[in-house]
C-alpha cells in the first residue's frame, strides 16, 4: 500500500537528500499538532475519552489509585488549553507529517498540491510503519479514524465496537512493557505515570483520529515526539510562527513520485534526473516517475 504526500513541487529537493555521510534518506517536515487545519481535531480525544474513559477502569476493576479518569475530570480546563495551545510538552505537542491514501486525488491536488502545480511523493506504507515499530524512533504511523456523532454515541454502549476499540488500547497502554517505554521516552517519574497515560490517550485520539468531515482525503499519518529543544519555527501566510520538526525516513519508502497535472512539461525530467542524482535506482525496486491523469486546467 502507498500513502501519497502532496506538496510543492520545489519541496522534491528538500525532501529527496542525503545524511552526514551522504546516503539518499528522505527529509520530512512535520507540523506541530496544534496548528493544523482542522481544529476540532486537537479535542476530539478528549471528547472520545470523557464519555467512556470512567466506565473502562471500572469495568477493568483498575485500582483507584491507578485511574486516570478522575485527572481528566479534575484537570478538564486546564487539559483543554494544553491540547489547543504550543507549549514545552513532549506529550502533547506532537508533529505531524500527512499523506493520502488516495492516489492522483483532484481535492488533494486542489488543497495541497499547489493546485496542481506540485507532486504527489508515494511511500510504501509497510516500510514506515516497520521504520516506527523501532523502539528507538518516537512515534507512531498509521491511518486516521473518522468519528462521526454517531460513533461518539456509541461510546456509551459498553458492547459496542467503538467502546471495546478503545478500551483495547487502553489496556495495550497499561502493559508493564508498553509503560515503561513510554515514561522512558516521557522522561518521566513513576509519580507521574498516571498524568503520561492520560495525555498519551488524548495525544492518541486527538492525532489519529478526525471527525468524518474529512474522510474523504483517507489521511495516513506519522506522528512524531520530540522534545521541545528541537523545534523550529517557519512563519506561515498569516504571519504566525509555525513550530515543525525534521523528520527522517528510510530512502526505501520512496517508491513513486507522481507530477501534478499543471507541471511543466519538463517536470517529469527534473524529478528523474533528481534520483539519478541522489543514486536511488540502486534501490532493488526503482522509483518511478508518473504523470498524473487528473483533469485540472
Amino acid at each position: 500500500m502507498i500513502a501519497y504526500h502532496y506538496t510543492n513541487i520545489d519541496n522534491l529537493n528538500k525532501i529527496i537528500t542525503q545524511d552526514e555521510n551522504g546516503n539518499p534518506i528522505l527529509k520530512f517536515r512535520a507540523t506541530n499538532c496544534k496548528f493544523l487545519n482542522d481544529q476540532y481535531e486537537n479535542t476530539l480525544g478528549l471528547i472520545i475519552l470523557e464519555k467512556c474513559l470512567k466506565t473502562i477502569e471500572e469495568e477493568l476493576n483498575v485500582p483507584q489509585k491507578e485511574m486516570v479518569s478522575p485527572l481528566l475530570l479534575k484537570n478538564r480546563e486546564k487539559i483543554e488549553q494544553d491540547l489547543k495551545l504550543f507549549h514545552p510538552n513532549i506529550v502533547t505537542d506532537n508533529y505531524i507529517i500527512s499523506m493520502s491514501l488516495n492516489s492522483d486525488s483532484l481535492i488533494m491536488w486542489s488543497m495541497y498540491g499547489n493546485k496542481g502545480d506540485g507532486v504527489a511523493i508515494g511511500l510504501d506504507v509497510e516500510v514506515l510503519e516497520e521504520h516506527f515499530n523501532d523502539c528507538e524512533v518516537q512515534g507512531i504511523s498509521g491511518k486516521c479514524t473518522y468519528w462521526s456523532d454517531d460513533m461518539i454515541e456509541q461510546l456509551k454502549d459498553t458492547s459496542s465496537d467503538v467502546y471495546n476499540n478503545v478500551k483495547s488500547i487502553y489496556l495495550q497502554q497499561i502493559s508493564p512493557n508498553i509503560k515503561a517505554m513510554r515514561l522512558e521516552i516521557c522522561n518521566y517519574s513513576e509519580n507521574d505515570a498516571k498524568d503520561s497515560l492520560l495525555h498519551y490517550l488524548l495525544s492518541y485520539y486527538s492525532t489519529h483520529h478526525k471527525h468524518d468531515n474529512w474522510k474523504n482525503e483517507h489521511e495516513y499519518r506519522c506522528s512524531c515526539y520530540s522534545s521541545f529543544e528541537n523545534a523550529k519555527f517557519q512563519k506561515d501566510f498569516r504571519g504566525d510562527y509555525i513550530p515543525f520538526i525534521d523528520v527522517y525516513l528510510p530512502i526505501t519508502a520512496l517508491k513513486e513520485i507522481m507530477i501534478g497535472p499543471k507541471c511543466g512539461k519538463n517536470a517529469n525530467w527534473m524529478a528523474l534526473s533528481l534520483l539519478v542524482r541522489m543514486q536511488t535506482f540502486k534501490l532493488p525496486n526503482k522509483p518511478i516517475v508518473s504523470e498524473s491523469k487528473c483533469p485540472l486546467q
